[in-house]
Formats: C-alpha cells, sequence, structure tokens
C-alpha cells in the first residue's frame, strides 16, 4: 500500500506545504504503474521547484519513501499551481486504485 500525507500550514504570512509518499504497491502488470505515477509527480514537482525556489524547498526520494517541501509566501501562485496540479494527480490515482494508494 502506497500512503500519501498532504499537508499545508500557515506560517505567518508563508505556507509550508508537503507532499509525502510512504510505502510500495507489490503489483504485476498494469497495477505496477502506481509507484512510478506516484514517483514521477512528486519528482516533477521537486525538479519544478529546485529550479525556482531552491532555497525555500527540500526533496528526499528513496525506497519505500519520499517527500517534497516547500515554504512560500501566501499569494505565490507559482508554487501553489505546482502542489495543486501534484495533488490532483495523486488524488486522481487513488480513485482508480483505492486498493493500493490512499491519502492519510
Amino acid at each position: 500500500m502506497l500512503r500519501i500525507k498532504i499537508e499545508e500550514e500557515t506560517v505567518g504570512n508563508k505556507i509550508r506545504r508537503r507532499i509525502e509518499a510512504d510505502g510500495h504497491v507489490d503489483a504485476k502488470g498494469e497495477d505496477n504503474v502506481i509507484c512510478a505515477g506516484a514517483s514521477a509527480l512528486l519528482q516533477t514537482l521537486a525538479i519544478f521547484l529546485a529550479k525556482r525556489y531552491p532555497y525555500s524547498f527540500d526533496a528526499d526520494f528513496v525506497s519505500g519513501h519520499s517527500f517534497v517541501e516547500c515554504e512560500a509566501m501566501q499569494d505565490n501562485l507559482t508554487v501553489s499551481t505546482a502542489f495543486t496540479m501534484t495533488k490532483e494527480g495523486l488524488r486522481n490515482m487513488m480513485k482508480r486504485y483505492p486498493n493500493d494508494i490512499q491519502e492519510l
């Protein structure tokens, strides 16, 4: 089971956003795309943030655990949109594969 944790916390005039993935899906055939898909979404978010906000961003990717985190001004639409797109992609996977991926 792949477990996704999505956090948003307001700190003064900034928002700290974090998406974390834990676990692994033991599946064969079509279902083995779940971990790869979630990883691709998170790594794309990390690359996007690293290029634009290298000083307010953190990420780590190891087998079975990954996270992306960024703190930015509340009105930063670029960061907000990037996280929203990643969340929507992950939530779409949760709808399609509810036995394999879930949000905590």
